[in-house]
């Protein structure tokens, strides 16, 4: 190939050939981030006050469970819950004080995890207007995914420098859980 190319030539293909290469991934990647900025800034619908098992309201309507329309998706989370099943997101974060997370993840066929309180934080999200005691021990911040091998990234990503107070690397043996339950007449 040296013979038949003279040095100057071979120099304007290879820099052409960069140039066109570096086009096209900053392409790409303004493509990506473009994408990345319109599935990110999804807004759903979520139960009046947040605090209902159900994702109806005023200003929306009713949310529908995708599996059965006939159904909910839970609450109050249920809107997110039903645009993650739907495959129009691939992760949620979501809060939760008495089942936000945990009810629409259940009733939708996802995974979802209420941290333990004061790991992941929620500065800079609104959760609720009270500053009652309650209410800051309650509510936390926590993922729901499709599968749940991408609970534990997700949860050591939204832990950050608080990882050390969770053990997510410790393997869980069920032979050695205790297991509780409450039958009524």
């Amino acid at each position: 190939m040296r013979a038949l190319w003279p040095w100057h030539m071979r120099s304007a293909a290879f820099f052409g050939a960069r140039r066109l290469l570096r086009r096209s991934l900053l392409s790409l990647q303004s493509r990506s981030a473009a994408l990345f900025n319109s599935l990110s800034r999804r807004q759903t619908n979520v139960a009046q006050l947040g605090a209902w098992w159900n994702s109806t309201n005023y200003v929306y309507g009713t949310t529908s469970n995708p599996y059965s329309l006939a159904h909910n998706p839970g609450g109050s989370s249920g809107g997110e819950a039903a645009l993650q099943t739907s495959v129009g997101i691939p992760i949620s974060l979501a809060s939760d004080t008495g089942g936000s997370i945990r009810t629409p993840a259940a009733f939708c066929g996802l995974f979802g995890h209420k941290p333990t309180n004061g790991t992941v934080s929620t500065r800079g999200a609104y959760i609720s207007d009270s500053n009652a005691w309650e209410v800051e021990t309650l509510q936390v911040l926590g993922p729901m995914s499709r599968h749940a091998v991408d609970l534990v990234p997700l949860l050591q990503v939204l832990l950050g420098d608080n990882q050390h107070l969770m053990q997510l690397d410790t393997e869980v043996h069920f032979t050695k859980c205790n297991f509780f339950f409450l039958t009524t007449d």
